[in-house]
């Protein structure tokens, strides 16, 4: 009988997970006016555009700001910039800067930041924390689900575009029993329902203790 239970669980916890939906934030940077807030975009004929240091721009999942508060010299902090080589309006931010990234709620982690530019990725700036790894100018968080990722600006950036890629996917309801829910008598198994004897720390279980199934991230 305590079989027969032990798979009807495993199946309710299968069949309960929610699955994962990946949401896309784009920061164009090219385009001032699609941005939230809006700005005004710099031309050729006027390349200076405005200064967006520490204004929080919102995307449909994430939050970026550009930290430049402890750059004293003006010409030095972030701004609009019309690009005469790439023809193209541009952000700028400048050594010394953070470039920070939040999910906006707690249902949300993100999982990848795509710089696009003439002067982007891992030869301009990297993640401070050493969180994730570097494709070009792509960067993806690692197994820890990530809510908030700053990079550090150490060669002057050229930016048309950051996308922020976000995904949502929680736990599963847990099962109701008087049964004891103890680490001590825990079980895990992976999303396809086999048992794992060593948890792996960082990767994705299901966890049984009694008849409560949950899905967890092991730590």
């Amino acid at each position: 009988m305590n079989r027969l239970w032990h798979l009807l669980a495993i199946l309710i916890a299968l069949t309960s997970l929610k699955a994962e939906s990946q949401t896309v934030s784009t920061f164009d940077w090219s385009d001032p006016g699609t941005l939230t807030p809006q700005f005004s975009a710099p031309t050729s004929s006027n390349r200076y555009g405005e200064y967006i240091g520490d204004v929080v721009f919102t995307g449909e999942h994430a939050t970026l700001v550009v930290v430049d508060s402890l750059i004293k010299e003006q010409s030095q902090q972030a701004r609009f910039l019309y690009g005469y080589n790439t023809g193209m309006v541009e952000m700028r931010a400048y050594p010394g800067s953070f470039i920070t990234i939040k999910a906006t709620d707690d249902d949300h982690y993100i999982t990848q930041v795509e710089f696009q530019g003439a002067k982007v990725g891992i030869d301009y700036l990297d993640e401070v924390n050493n969180q994730g790894s570097w494709s070009r100018g792509t960067w993806t968080a690692g197994d820890e689900r990530c809510s908030s990722v700053t990079f550090g600006v150490y060669v002057t950036i050229n930016c048309t575009a950051t996308i922020v890629y976000s995904s949502a996917g929680l736990g599963v309801p847990a099962l109701s029993s008087d049964d004891s829910d103890t680490e001590s008598a825990a079980e895990y198994y992976t999303l396809t329902g086999q048992r794992v004897t060593a948890p792996v720390k960082g990767n994705l279980y299901l966890r049984r203790s009694g008849a409560n199934v949950s899905k967890v991230l092991y730590r």
